[in-house]
């Protein structure tokens, strides 16, 4: 049972202590004399009302009640003191930044919650049981923290059923590296299992899988002399590059059956496919002339994981105009 303290040293009018004076206890509305008066804070030790303060204790008077608003009157030699108090429940603070005792009032700093600096407690072990709260850590030294942190950071845990724990948690390691990742857990303690969270830092990079599950970017691009490729999370990949294929005369009498056409040359990809991807492209003239009745297409040879061994112009008339042909072609399948 929660009971409120009063205490008062009784006193005459010179201000010296009286002891041994009789008080007595009332409800401070209807007058009635209180009956439930205890002399602990627990409630175990039952106290008279009235009763006598102890000679000894110069004077001091104390008791336990249940919350309320009471009338008190102290007696000696009858001369009297009265008091009307409105007594409430003391709370007791907590010990630490984490104390869960149940009744226990939060300090600042309570769980992370107006702390600051070293003020806000810290996780140095994620598969440790963690109470809902703010908290910091060192991704240097913390175990069990999410893949590839490595400097200071926040962490914002959650209590479940059964003691199931979520956590989501930010490594500041630097202005543009941060790591945000979410981790949970169906137990009190043991190995968190985080998930990456993607943001405006970490979407475009290096892409990368376990499992058929990103733990790298969403989105990588690049380029070298073979052309520029796209990667995809999901394990899509596309390449795509222009280049010259010289003459459209390179060979052919201009004859539907032995067309105009340039010399094949093979495409190295980009970046390298799992299986042959699939390639298209068009040809496309570097004159300025105009082109009517001069139409070319572009055909490409058999395709491997990291090229396709022959692209090649033909002209799709008999007209002997001569030009020059780029070849734009694009290559999709995927990396993974």
């Amino acid at each position: 049972m929660a009971l409120a303290a009063w205490s008062a040293t009784i006193t005459d009018e010179a201000g010296n202590a009286v002891p041994a004076a009789e008080i007595e206890v009332r409800h401070a509305v209807s007058g009635e004399l209180v009956a439930a008066l205890k002399a602990d804070r627990d409630g175990s030790t039952p106290l008279d009302n009235p009763f006598t303060t102890e000679a000894e204790d110069n004077g001091l008077a104390q008791f336990f009640v249940a919350p309320g608003s009471y009338t008190v009157t102290a007696t000696k030699n009858g001369a009297s003191q009265t008091w009307t108090v409105d007594l409430v429940l003391h709370q007791e603070v907590q010990d630490t930044a984490t104390d869960t005792t149940a009744g226990r009032l939060l300090a600042v700093g309570a769980f992370g919650l107006g702390a600051t600096g070293d003020g806000t407690p810290e996780i140095t072990d994620f598969t440790s049981s963690i109470v809902s709260g703010f908290y910091r850590f060192n991704g240097g030294t913390v175990t069990g923290g999410p893949p590839g942190i490595s400097g200071q950071g926040i962490a914002i845990a959650t209590k479940g059923k059964d003691g199931r724990t979520n956590i989501l948690c930010m490594d500041g390691a630097n202005d543009t590296g941060h790591i945000l990742a979410y981790g949970s857990r169906n137990s009190d303690s043991g190995t968190i299992y985080w998930t990456p969270v993607y943001h405006t830092g970490n979407v475009v990079g290096a892409v990368s899988q376990a499992s058929g599950l990103p733990t790298g970017g969403l989105v990588e691009r690049g380029s070298n002399a073979n052309g520029e490729y796209a990667r995809f999370a999901d394990g899509t990949q596309i390449c795509m590059h222009t280049f010259s294929l010289d003459t459209i005369l390179s060979a052919g009498a201009g004859t539907f059956a032995d067309p105009y056409r340039t010399a094949p040359i093979g495409w190295t990809f980009p970046a390298a496919f799992i299986a042959a991807p699939a390639v298209s492209g068009i040809a496309e003239s570097t004159n300025s002339a105009d082109h009517l009745g001069r139409a070319n297409y572009l055909r490409c040879g058999a395709a491997s994981t990291t090229s396709v061994t022959a692209c090649q112009a033909f002209r799709g008339s008999g007209s002997n105009f001569d030009m020059t042909i780029d070849a734009s072609v694009m290559a999709m399948g995927r990396w993974f």
